[in-house]
């Protein structure tokens, strides 16, 4: 990394676990991205990793503002598998606006893969949560969530500089 310029890390010190990191995109919507303990995560992340194992708890504090629409069928049966789920799923994070990626350790493709969609994305304008707001603003998107089906660790160009 240099300065506060973004690349990804495929290499660091949280692979095996389950790290989940939250970016802005070019239309000020949030998404939250799940890494599977294996996916490549944003430099700039990493110094607030300290409180990314919270990402959960802050964004299960949100309200919930949307319908969401499933994209990966698996997604949308946490909610009625009845089963207890472990960490706010992808389903809850949707409904709370914010774009839902979960990184696809079974494709060739290799990257973070959109699972759920919220229909009314929640602006980081509307955000009043700071510990939101700190996390969200560490990853910085060119591109725009909305129009994107696969987030591909390896091109920095998705990064604003």
């Amino acid at each position: 990394m240099t300065g506060n310029r973004t690349t990804w890390l495929h290499q660091h010190d949280y692979l095996g676990l389950e790290l989940d990191w939250l970016a802005v995109d070019a239309d000020g919507s949030l998404g939250f991205f799940s890494s599977a303990g294996r996916g490549a995560v944003p430099s700039t992340c990493l110094p607030t990793c300290s409180e990314l194992h919270a990402v959960t708890s802050i964004v299960e504090t949100l309200p919930v503002v949307s319908e969401v629409e499933v994209l990966v069928s698996k997604y949308g049966e946490h909610q009625s598998s009845g089963r207890p789920a472990s960490a706010l799923d992808w389903l809850e994070v949707a409904r709370r606006g914010i774009w839902a990626f979960d990184y696809d350790l079974n494709s060739r493709v290799g990257g973070y893969r959109q699972v759920v969609r919220p229909h009314e994305p929640l602006p980081l304008a509307a955000l009043e949560a700071d510990a939101v707001l700190q996390l969200a603003r560490s990853v910085r998107l060119t591109l725009r969530l909305a129009s994107v089906e696969w987030l591909l660790p390896g091109d920095d160009a998705v990064f604003q500089s």
